[in-house]
C-alpha cells in the first residue's frame, strides 16, 4: 500500500473511532438521565384541539439551561412535529420519535428564544414551553413551519396559563432572554 493509501486508511479509522465515541457519549447521557420523569403520553381522547401547528420539534432541555439536552425518553432528537394545542394541554406529535403530552396544569411559562442546543435562528424564532414533570422542570422548543403562525401559537399557549395571560419571555439588564 502506498503512503496515500495508509493516510486514507488512518483517516477513516480515526473518523470511525470519533463517531463511536460520540455514540457512546449519547448512550451514557441517556443512562445518566434514565431516572428523569417521562412526559405524559398523548391521551387516547384529546380535548377538541383549538389549533394545530406544523413545524420542527427542536429539543427538550432542563429548565433554564439551553445547552443541557435531555437524551432520555427520546427527547433529545430533533425532527418534524405537529403541535396540537387544546384546552387540556399541548400534544407534541413527532415523526419518528415518541410523542408526548404537556397538560395545561403543568405549564409554567411560555416564551421565545433564538437558540437551543445546536439550533440558532433569527431573534425569537423558537417558541419555548416550560413545564414540570414531577420534581423536574423542562424547556421544550418548537419552531413553526410558517413564521406567520408564531403569534397565533404564542397566543394559544399563553391562554393555557391560568391567571397569567400574555406572559412572555422577560429580558434582563443585558437584553438577554430570561426564560
Amino acid at each position: 500500500m502506498s503512503g496515500y493509501g495508509w493516510a486514507v486508511l488512518w483517516t477513516v479509522l480515526i473518523g470511525l473511532g470519533l463517531c463511536a465515541l460520540m455514540l457512546l457519549g449519547w448512550f451514557r447521557r441517556g443512562r445518566r438521565q434514565a431516572d428523569f420523569p417521562r412526559p405524559a403520553d398523548v391521551p387516547d381522547l384529546l380535548g377538541e384541539p383549538r389549533s394545530d401547528f406544523e413545524g420542527t420539534y427542536v429539543v427538550t432541555t432542563t429548565a433554564g439551561d439551553r445547552l443541557d439536552r435531555i437524551a432520555a425518553h427520546g427527547l433529545g432528537v430533533r425532527g418534524n412535529a405537529l403541535l396540537s394545542v387544546g384546552a387540556d394541554g399541548v400534544a407534541v406529535l413527532r415523526q419518528g420519535s415518541p410523542s408526548f403530552f404537556i397538560p395545561a396544569t403543568d405549564l409554567e411559562l411560555i416564551g421565545t428564544t433564538s437558540n437551543m442546543v445546536g439550533k440558532a435562528v433569527e431573534k425569537d424564532g423558537i417558541v419555548v414551553m416550560r413545564y414540570s414533570v414531577g420534581e423536574r422542570s423542562y424547556d421544550t422548543g418548537f419552531r413553526v413551519r410558517h413564521h406567520t403562525q408564531q403569534i397565533e401559537l404564542l397566543t394559544e399557549l399563553n391562554s393555557l396559563l391560568p391567571g397569567r395571560p400574555g406572559e412572555h419571555t422577560t429580558k434582563n439588564s443585558t437584553g438577554k432572554e430570561n426564560l
